[in-house]
């Protein structure tokens, strides 16, 4: 009974992952179908100060990454070796899927670490909700200075907001009540039949480690994981500034800062695979086109950002399998 449990499991698995890929497929279709040759031309004129800048900030967004699950995860883990496995699962997560990528950073961790499958769940949840509470302040910023641009997107912004700080008290109702909200979860997602889906199995188990961890560390390992979150979040809005840069894209930096932070918002949607592909671009072109930039230019821009962003992730990729290539023959 079990054996099948776990077939199906699978098989509802690559059923969904199909249906992204195919969610991508078409998205991507359609920012394409709005791209301007002379607009596509253009933008080939990349700006090499910024492209650098650029480049800088991204790496700057992994170290500091390394940096909050190295403090969250303790002393005893040298930064080196989390961050190797903090920029293996960036790279996986933005060529394969999210799911793909937080399964190697807890695979990698039990095996070169071996740090516990709990411990590694209660850090990433962690995380998670220092960068859900830096990306709602900064939504928030940006839309007050953006204010007067966004009639039609102001509910949306509201909800948005109201959404992200609801799931951050929620949180914190899951730090404070402990098994009680744990168990509540688990009676809800069984009522709605959503207990074999992958993502509730995953969230579920996390959820059981969160509360049973000490409450007096959790409050502890929160405040280090805000700070932190606040921080690689400015780099994050300091990356996609830079990224419009590239480009020559004349635009209010403040609208930069909202969409940039709306995307991510969107990241959290367990829609997207290969780094967000069809699901950022349509996302971005219909919030710049708000701010009257042209959708044959902006279209344009983002298939630019996109693939300089998968040549950062190549990079990194391609360094990482270089040193395990370099370690692996001085082992010999």
């Amino acid at each position: 009974m079990r054996k099948v449990s776990f077939e199906n499991q699978g098989l509802s698995k690559r059923g969904w992952t199909i249906i992204k890929i195919v969610l991508a497929a078409i998205l991507l279709f359609f920012v394409l179908k709005k791209i301007d040759p002379s607009a596509l031309r253009s933008s080939l004129s990349l700006s090499p100060v910024w492209l650098l800048a650029n480049f800088g900030a991204f790496l700057a967004m992994l170290l500091l990454k390394g940096l909050q699950y190295k403090v969250l995860l303790g002393e005893q883990e040298p930064y080196p070796a989390v961050l190797k496995v903090i920029a293996w699962q960036s790279a996986i997560s933005n060529f394969v899927a999210t799911s793909a990528g937080i399964a190697s950073y807890m695979a990698m961790l039990k095996a070169e670490r071996n740090v516990k499958l709990r411990r590694s769940g209660v850090v990433f949840l962690l995380v998670k909700f220092g960068d859900l509470l830096a990306i709602a302040f900064y939504l928030m910023l940006a839309a007050a200075w953006v204010w007067g641009d966004i009639a039609p997107l102001r509910w949306l912004t509201v909800l948005l907001a109201l959404g992200t700080l609801g799931g951050a008290f929620a949180f914190l109702v899951v730090v404070l009540g402990r098994q009680h909200f744990v168990r509540l979860v688990t009676k809800i997602l069984s009522w709605m039949k959503l207990t074999r889906s992958p993502w509730a199995f995953q969230g579920l188990a996390a959820l059981h480690a969160l509360a049973q961890e000490s409450q007096t560390l959790i409050v502890r390992m929160l405040g280090k994981s805000i700070g932190l979150s606040f921080l690689y979040m400015t780099v994050t809005m300091i990356f996609a500034y830079t990224g419009m840069q590239i480009f020559h894209v004349q635009v209010n930096p403040w609208a930069i800062f909202y969409v940039a932070s709306v995307m991510q918002l969107v990241s959290f949607i367990p829609i997207q695979v290969l780094g967000g592909l069809g699901v950022s671009e349509i996302t971005a072109v219909y919030l710049y086109g708000v701010f009257g930039l042209d959708q044959g230019k902006i279209s344009a821009v983002m298939l630019g950002l996109r693939a300089i962003f998968y040549s950062m992730n190549a990079i990194i990729l391609l360094s990482l399998l270089l040193e395990t290539s370099l370690r692996r023959r001085l082992s010999r």
